[in-house]
Parts: C-alpha cells; structure tokens; sequence
C-alpha cells in the first residue's frame, strides 16, 4: 500500500509546495509505516482550500475569456456510519425521507471556456459553536468570491 500511494503521490500534477515541510520523498510515510513517527501533518482544511484558491484563480486568469462564470453549490455530506466525528448534524439521505449524521458544504467554482477553478469551499455544521445559519455561509462565499 504504501509503494501504491507513493507512486500516486509522485505521479500527481498537483504541486504540494508550501503545505508540508520538504523532506526526502517518502520518508515521512515509511517512518509513519515502521511505526517511527507520529508527527501530525502541517496540512489543514484552511491551508488547503486556500492553496487550491490561489491556484483556481491564477488558472483561471491564465485566458482571455471575457466572462467568468461563478456556480454556488451547498451540498449534504453524508456520514451514515459516523458516531463520533464533531458537530455532526442531521442532513436528509438521497431519497429525501431519513435523516443522517453528516455536514453542510458550500462551493463555490469559476469556470471559462475550457477551464475551471475552485474558488470557495467550507464544510460546515450547525452544531458548531461559530455558527449562525445557512444564510451567513452563503454570504461569506459570496462576499469570499467577489
């Protein structure tokens, strides 16, 4: 497994700069394997939404399109077998008739002629101390994106 997700890892386009501290490829997952380390990554939700913003952005500035497109999306995130995760709400299952564990997300992507962005994502709970309501996400990925 770990010479699989290695090879996944070495073969992605995605330039991980700026979210882990450099080290030798694959050395931190075979202390992690051996049982040698138990360093938490440096990566967090915040850092990696904002990198991939940055990055939405400078891609989708790379045209001369004259428009930008901008599609909101709030989203259920289903969790059905989670018991312990925080600030798990109750969103509605597929069919619309039982409620499960999950969370809200809000997303929001630019797209141009032949390319897109992400430019917004937060993942969210109402069970969270720092929430206000559903309003307020949108509002906060609008005013994030304009």
């Amino acid at each position: 497994m770990v010479g699989w997700l290695l090879t996944i890892v070495y073969h992605t386009s995605f330039d991980f700069t700026g979210l882990y501290c450099h080290h030798p490829r694959g050395q931190r997952v075979s202390r992690l394997a051996r049982g040698e380390s138990t360093k938490r990554s440096q990566i967090n939700a915040e850092t990696l939404t904002a990198v991939l913003r940055e990055r939405g952005i400078e891609h989708l500035a790379g045209t001369d399109a004259e428009e930008l497109w901008l599609i909101a999306d709030g989203s259920d995130l289903r969790k059905p077998y989670a018991s312990e995760m925080t600030y798990l709400m109750q969103v509605l299952d597929l069919k619309k008739k039982k409620k499960l564990p999950g969370y809200r997300t809000m997303n929001v992507i630019g797209v141009v002629p032949s390319r897109r962005g992400i430019l917004y994502h937060r993942l969210f709970s109402s069970k969270e101390e720092e929430f206000l309501s559903e309003s307020k996400e949108v509002q906060w990925a609008l005013e994030t994106v304009s």
